[in-house]
C-alpha cells in the first residue's frame, strides 16, 4: 500500500517498495525463494486527503478479504497508519482486537489534533472517535472496541493527550516499560484480549530511535528490534493472528540502513511466525 496520506510519490510512500525490494532481493540471493505480493492501485481522480486516504483502505479491504479467502496471511506494508482501518475490515470478523506498536498515540480526532495530521488519528477512527461514515463506507468495517486495543511502546506525548490516554479504555503499554520488561510486558494484556481475531499492526518509529531512524518521528525511549521481534513471537503464539502491518519507513530518514534492516527483521519475523501459527 504505497501511500503517503492517500497519494504515491516520495517519502513515506515510497516506504513499503524499499521494504519490499530488500527483502525479495535477500530472499533471491539466498535461494530462499520470494513472497507472492499485490499492491493496491492509486486513486486516478483529484479528490482531496482524506477522500483519497478512505478510497486506497475500501480496496485494501478488498485485497486482505481475498488473501485470507485464499488461506494465505496478508502483510501489508504501508506509508501510513490509517491501514488499520482496510485491514481490520478485510479480517471481517464481528469483533477484532488489535495490537498496536507506536511512539504515538495515533489517538487524536479532529476536535484534539494540533497539527491536523491525518495518521495521527487513525487508531481513534478505528475505535469510532471521528470520521464514522467514511470508515463505515469501508466494505467489513467494523469499529474495535477500546477494550480490545493494545498500545505499546507509546512515548512521544504531547501536552495535551495524557487526558486522551486517560479517558481511553485501551491498555497503554508505554515505552520505558516495554524497554524495561521486554515481551513479557504484553503478557497480562494479552490474556484480558476476548477476541478470538487479532491485528497486528507495526510502525517502526515504535523501536527505539538508537536503532536506526524509519522516519522523523522517531523518538528514543522505546523498546529494542529484539524486543518487538520477542513480542511479535509471543502474539503469534495466541494463535489468533489474522494478518499484520508494517508502517511508517521513509527511505530519506535512513541515512544508514539501519532503519531499513530493522524493518525487514520485522518483517521476516512476521513471516517466519505466521508460517508457524497454529
Amino acid at each position: 500500500m504505497p501511500f503517503h496520506l492517500g497519494r504515491t510519490g516520495g517519502g513515506l510512500a515510497a516506504g513499503p517498495h524499499a521494504i519490499l525490494q530488500a527483502v525479495q532481493e535477500a530472499g533471491a540471493k539466498a535461494g530462499s525463494g520470494t513472497f507472492p505480493t499485490s499492491t493496491i492501485p492509486q486513486v486516478d481522480d483529484d479528490r482531496g486527503e482524506i477522500a483519497c486516504i478512505f478510497e486506497v483502505n475500501r480496496r485494501l479491504s478488498e485485497e486482505v478479504a481475498r488473501t485470507i479467502a485464499t488461506g494465505a496471511f496478508p502483510l501489508t506494508l504501508s506509508g501510513n497508519c490509517s491501514c488499520c482501518l482496510g485491514i481490520v475490515a478485510g479480517i471481517g470478523s464481528p469483533r477484532a482486537a488489535v495490537v498496536w506498536f507506536d511512539a504515538h498515540t495515533d489517538f487524536n480526532t479532529p476536535e484534539t489534533t494540533r497539527s491536523g495530521f491525518f495518521d495521527g488519528m487513525a487508531a481513534a477512527v478505528l475505535t469510532g472517535h471521528s470520521f464514522n461514515a467514511m470508515a463505515s463506507s469501508i466494505p467489513g468495517f467494523r469499529q474495535v472496541l477500546e477494550g480490545d486495543l493494545v498500545m505499546a511502546g507509546v512515548r512521544d506525548i504531547e501536552p495535551h493527550e495524557p487526558a486522551l490516554i486517560k479517558a481511553s479504555g485501551a491498555t497503554w503499554i508505554f515505552g520505558d516499560g516495554l524497554r524495561a520488561a521486554g515481551s513479557g510486558a504484553l503478557q497480562a494484556a494479552l490474556r484480558r484480549l476476548v477476541p478470538d481475531d487479532i491485528y497486528l499492526h507495526v510502525d517502526l518509529d515504535s523501536i527505539d530511535a538508537s536503532e536506526g531512524t524509519p522516519n522523523r518521528y522517531a523518538a528514543p525511549g522505546g523498546p529494542t528490534l529484539a524486543q518487538v521481534c520477542d513480542s511479535i513471537e509471543l502474539i503469534f503464539a495466541t494463535g489468533k493472528v489474522r494478518a499484520a502491518a508494517i508502517t511508517a519507513f521513509d527511505p530519506e530518514s535512513d541515512g544508514d540502513g539501519r532503519a531499513l534492516r530493522c524493518a525487514t527483521t520485522v518483517l521476516r519475523t512476521i513471516a517466519a511466525a505466521a508460517g508457524t501459527q497454529d
